[in-house]
């Protein structure tokens, strides 16, 4: 099946015949979903100039208006792409990168929430390296650390994370208007 808009060509009123089975004024269309032998049958009606048939986008299709909609979407909504480095010095660097949807780079400064989880109370503390830091809260009496973060132009930032007991750390990171995403983060 096949979505398309058939069109009076004609200066009059005119039937198109089955499948569509409608009455059109000059100029009119309708929009129909038909088969292929269906869009056959409307052949001698194309032929003789009175009506044209154009497809039209299907959302079955990728390049339909619904899968435009889809990459709109996917262009507006953010996610990160995350990335650890071996540890150093009791210390794991984390690098980020917001992105649409369809996974490539946004390029323009967005907001970062990250957030570590550490098992141990006190540790985990949040540094940023690339990007500029706006709120840095340490984890203190709590096992969680959370720094809110402006990225670099190019939509990348990187924060080094802190922790001196051998465990199992997560990292959380959540851009505005966008998913979180979690990187679990190893301390030996």
């Amino acid at each position: 099946m096949a979505l398309v808009t058939v069109s009076n060509q004609l200066s009059s009123k005119f039937a198109v015949p089955p499948p569509v089975s409608r009455v059109l004024g000059p100029g009119q269309s309708v929009t129909v979903r038909l088969s292929a032998s269906e869009i056959e049958d409307l052949g001698p009606t194309v032929a003789s100039g009175a009506i044209v048939v154009t497809a039209v986008n299907d959302p079955n299709t990728p390049d339909s208006i619904e899968g435009a909609l889809l990459g709109v979407v996917s262009s507006t909504i953010r996610d990160i792409s995350l990335s650890a480095a071996a540890e150093a010095a009791n210390a794991i660097v984390v690098t980020g990168a917001v992105t649409n949807g369809a996974g490539t780079a946004v390029e323009a400064i967005a907001d970062v929430l990250v957030e570590v989880f550490c098992p141990t109370v006190a540790k985990g503390a949040i540094t940023v390296t690339i990007g500029t830091q706006k709120v840095n809260i340490a984890p203190g009496a709590t096992e969680v650390s959370r720094c809110w973060l402006k990225t670099t132009a190019l939509g990348a930032f990187a924060v080094s994370v802190a922790d001196d007991i051998a465990e199992t750390v997560l990292v959380k990171a959540t851009a505005d208007n966008g998913a979180c995403t979690m990187l679990m983060l190893t301390f030996t």
